[in-house]
C-alpha cells in the first residue's frame, strides 16, 4: 500500500492504490503512523485517481500534526482530478503541494534561506 523511500532529512511515501476511500483509508492510516514523525514527509499520489471524505480526513491530520512541528506533510505528484476534490473542499491552498521532489527540495532551500 506504501512504498517508503528514506531521503536525508525526508521521507518520500508513495500510495501505491487507485483510490483511498473507506474501505482502505484504515489500513493506510495504520501504514503511515509507523513513518517516523522526525523529518518532513512527501506523499507521493502520482498512482491515485480519486480520493473521497476519509482519505481528505487522514490528510488534514498529518497535516495539522506536522504544522504543530514546524515539519511539511506535502502531496505529491497530486493529478488534476484529485487536485480539484482537494480545491473544493477548500485544501488547495493550505495544504502543500508539490509538483516532484526536486520542486520540493526547491522550497526547502528557500525555507532555510529565509530563517
Amino acid at each position: 500500500m506504501l512504498h517508503i523511500s528514506e531521503k536525508d532529512g525526508y521521507t518520500i511515501a508513495r500510495i501505491d492504490l487507485k483510490r483511498i476511500d473507506v474501505s482502505n483509508v484504515n489500513e493506510l492510516n495504520e501504514e503511515l503512523n509507523k513513518l517516523k514523525m522526525d523529518k518532513d514527509i512527501l506523499l507521493d499520489m502520482s498512482g491515485l485517481q480519486f480520493i473521497d471524505s476519509s482519505g481528505l480526513g487522514i490528510i488534514v491530520g498529518y497535516y495539522k500534526k506536522f504544522k504543530k512541528s514546524n515539519r511539511v506533510f506535502g502531496l505529491m505528484g497530486v493529478n488534476d482530478r484529485v487536485a480539484g476534490i482537494l480545491q473544493i473542499v477548500g485544501l488547495l491552498g493550505i495544504v502543500k503541494i508539490f509538483k516532484s521532489e526536486e520542486d520540493y527540495k526547491r522550497f526547502r532551500d528557500e525555507s532555510n534561506n529565509q530563517a
